[in-house]
């Protein structure tokens, strides 16, 4: 088996783990905002959107990309056996993030509680901001289960926060504590994903009270390159979130919230294979540029379909939470198919990592986000939610303008062609039915199906069906589908 191959084979298998854990932290962020919804209004939703927007923000800046900067390093090291060095890079870049937020969620705690506010911000919402900053400290612990590629315990960590945001949350809605006990929800991931994060850590470093100058220098030097363009990227999107706040009250913030919330769907299909790229594209030497322009294919293969179908037919989901969120439908269009183009920026972003490209990653990152922070001053006073929308789908648009540019400049061959029929295919088959009004139990299954043509039209391979089949299968399962499955295999993807 080739080094490439078993790449393939172990971020393969993450990437089913990380992305079950962002449908599981879907799924119960549906089902909370559903409960809080119908518990206590769609104002409640806006309001602690608001508080979260601050808290992200101020996460982001505080950042400095160590996350990004500290996979590098681990999926390194991991992949050569060094664990002690490994270790070390761990836990000096852990402590060094606790103190930082900590030290800043509680300044901003406490300019709270001496009265301050700002906005539509009253002092009770910047404590509890405050107390969402000090427990940030979350992305050494996500950067080793990446490296890893041991995400299921990602998803088993995320599941267990769910399982307490949705409990405790609801619980103190229902006693009457309104925003502020739906933003302590919130609180309960980050608590159980620090505590088992934590966990993980020590059994499989060691723990170590250590922060060494050099290493925490090297990861810093490593992220900081994603640093600039993140927080661009959080502004224009909480900013956004802050902003329609301000400008227009919860009530807005709420349908734009939910719209980008259910648009993750699609952008976890990409992300939660293509984030893995930079460990697992950093701990191999040979064929890295085949590696990411496959992965991205088959990434996009799966995504277009489900990206078309949501833009298509997004009253569906909205209509679930209640009628009151259909207006933000034409946000969830625009959102949804702006993910598309990102997946290519994220799937580029992972390459350059792995050839220490930090120039090439901070131009990429701010060709993308810079147009869409401008964009939101200009569109949210006059359009609100939709202007965020539309800001966010511009960015993605000028991001990928770079990707063409750059992949020419370094000769990395993407997967343009198949992911033009990719869309074309599912997108004319959505035009035709909503055209004609077909109601959406027949025509979401109708658009999805389109990836069966997707062989058939070379997007993807059978070879590569197969290969996908074998590394997401056990034998046992693979075994009894064996007979059903190829039979199907043959009409779709005849050899």
């Amino acid at each position: 088996m080739t080094e490439g191959h078993k790449a393939v084979s172990g971020f393969v298998r993450g990437g089913v783990w990380l992305y079950l854990s962002v449908l599981v932290n879907n799924f119960f962020g549906f089902i909370y905002w559903f409960l809080i919804s119908r518990i206590a209004g769609k104002e409640i939703l806006g309001s602690t959107s608001a508080i979260v927007g601050v808290a992200t923000l101020i996460i982001g800046l505080l950042s400095f990309g160590v996350g990004v900067g500290l996979q590098r390093y681990l999926g390194e090291y991991l992949a050569k056996g060094e664990k002690e060095r490994a270790r070390v890079y761990f836990w000096s870049v852990l402590i060094f993030d606790l103190l930082l937020y900590f030290f800043a969620g509680s300044l901003l705690a406490l300019a709270g509680a001496l009265g301050f506010s700002f906005g539509g911000y009253t002092p009770e919402m910047l404590v509890l901001a405050g107390v969402l900053v000090a427990m940030g400290f979350t992305q050494p612990f996500m950067a080793l289960y990446y490296s890893e590629l041991r995400t299921s315990l990602h998803l088993f960590a995320s599941m267990i926060g769910n399982v307490l945001r949705v409990v405790v949350g609801v619980a103190l809605v229902l006693l009457g504590f309104g925003w502020i006990g739906a933003t302590l929800g919130y609180l309960m991931f980050n608590l159980s994903y620090i505590t088992l994060g934590f966990l993980h850590a020590v059994r499989r470093l060691s723990f170590g009270l250590l922060v060494s100058k050099s290493p925490l220098k090297e990861v810093l030097e490593a992220g900081i390159a994603s640093w600039a363009p993140t927080i661009i990227m959080l502004a224009g999107q909480w900013i956004g979130v802050v902003a329609v706040y301000t400008s227009a009250g919860a009530l807005e913030t709420g349908d734009y919230y939910i719209a980008f919330a259910i648009a993750t769907l699609v952008l976890a299909i990409t992300n939660a294979v293509l984030t893995l790229l930079i460990p697992v594209l950093s701990g191999i030497s040979d064929g890295r540029k085949r590696l990411m322009a496959k992965t991205l294919r088959l990434a996009l293969a799966v995504a277009s379909p489900v990206a078309v179908a949501l833009a298509a037919y997004p009253h569906v989901p909205l209509s679930m939470l209640g009628r009151e969120y259909v207006a933000a439908s034409r946000m969830l269009t625009l959102l949804s198919l702006a993910a598309l183009p990102v997946a290519f920026s994220t799937a580029l972003t992972g390459l350059l990592y792995a050839y220490k490209d930090y120039k090439n990653v901070l131009l990429l990152g701010l060709t993308q986000n810079v147009p869409r922070l401008v964009l939101y001053f200009a569109l949210i006073p006059s359009m609100k939610g939709l202007g965020a929308a539309l800001a966010y789908t511009a960015g993605s648009l000028t991001g990928l303008t770079y990707v063409a540019h750059l992949s020419r400049a370094i000769n990395v061959k993407l997967p343009w062609k198949e992911t033009i029929v990719a869309v074309l295919v599912p997108g004319a088959l959505a035009l035709t039915v909503t055209s004609l009004h077909i109601p959406w139990l027949i025509g979401i299954p109708l658009i999805l199906s389109t990836a069966l043509a997707f062989p058939r039209l070379r997007v993807v391979s059978r070879e590569e069906i197969i290969e996908l089949a074998r590394l997401l299968l056990p034998p046992s399962v693979r075994s009894r589908m064996q007979p059903v499955a190829s039979m199907i295999l043959d009409v779709i993807a005849p050899s």
